[in-house]
């Protein structure tokens, strides 16, 4: 697979948030539009659907068996087999009734971090959003950053590090991360994008410690090694991808989800736009960690 392979021909209106699943061997992913959430097995080429009673910005795998979903009002456990939703009784952001969350991702010890954004009026200079740290215990704590729309997070491989994305600023920070603590520390550019094609949108890193960023609107995933340098590029036959996560038996898929002209005809017609896509980068990823709640 050195060429990139549409997997799944589905039409999503803003698929996002492929999160691979190292004991089922599956890929949950996501479409916030068509409040949908899918699971693709490579072994068998089917992807299931289930259909969802509000947006889903973001997912994870957790620990004890099914998926913690970060929903447009709060947190969510829920077993796709059954289709079974279940209310963790937390929102973070109870008076911003247009806001919702969007990309989130675990961190090692377990944590759930996610970013908010607001779903009506994306205004450049209204920074509306912010990011949270929901502990397993079901905490949740604000850190207080303002956010435009929210994407990129991702971890280093060696738990240094935390990488934080706002599309709006077209910027990724990185941060020093105290996993014991669970904190955020010395924020500095990692990436400004304002004078390169596309936005930055999900992302996640490689076991090099390199950070593969989905660039929106730019046409292409591009890889940027640990001090932000641009390393390679794969140039894809959609305008806006949304996010690359690695899978696979060896963690050496790099699968990419996308967004459909329909939702946004800003670059033009696209048959390829909103299916699910796969390429192999040459490369390997880490496990995605578990949430723990």
């Amino acid at each position: 697979m050195n060429e990139v392979e549409l997997l799944v021909d589905s039409g999503t209106l803003l698929g996002e948030c492929p999160v691979w699943d190292v004991k089922e061997n599956v890929l949950y992913w996501i479409d916030i539009d068509g409040h949908k959430i899918n699971c693709y097995d490579p072994s068998s080429c089917n992807n299931e659907t289930r259909k969802l009673p509000f947006k889903a910005g973001s997912l994870a795998i957790r620990k004890q068996g099914g998926l913690l979903l970060a929903m447009s009002n709060g947190f969510y456990n829920y077993d796709f087999k059954n289709e079974i939703l279940e209310s963790r009784e937390c929102d973070p952001e109870p008076d911003r009734k247009d806001n919702r969350l969007n990309d989130g991702r675990c961190d090692p010890d377990g944590r759930f971090w996610v970013g908010s954004m607001n779903d009506l009026r994306r205004i450049q200079g209204q920074y509306e959003g912010n990011l949270y740290c929901y502990h397993p215990d079901g905490e949740c704590v604000s850190q207080n950053l303002p956010v435009g729309v929210a994407n990129g997070l991702a971890f280093s491989p060696d738990e240094r590090y935390m990488f934080f994305a706002d599309t709006m600023r077209e910027t990724v920070w990185r941060f020093d991360y105290d996993k014991d603590q669970g904190k955020i520390l010395n924020q500095e550019v990692f990436l400004n994008l304002k004078n390169l094609s596309g936005k930055p949108d999900g992302a996640c890193v490689d076991a090099d410690g390199c950070y593969w960023l989905a660039h929106i609107y730019g046409w292409k995933v591009a890889r940027y090694t640990p001090k932000g340098k641009l390393d390679r590029e794969i140039q894809l036959p959609f305008p806006k991808p949304s996010m690359c996560a690695f899978g696979g038996s060896k963690l050496d898929t790099l699968f990419i989800t996308s967004i459909s002209t329909k939702h946004d005809k800003s670059n033009g017609e696209n048959k390829y736009s909103g299916g699910l896509f796969a390429v192999n980068p040459g490369v390997s990823g880490i496990p995605e960690p578990n949430f723990l709640g």
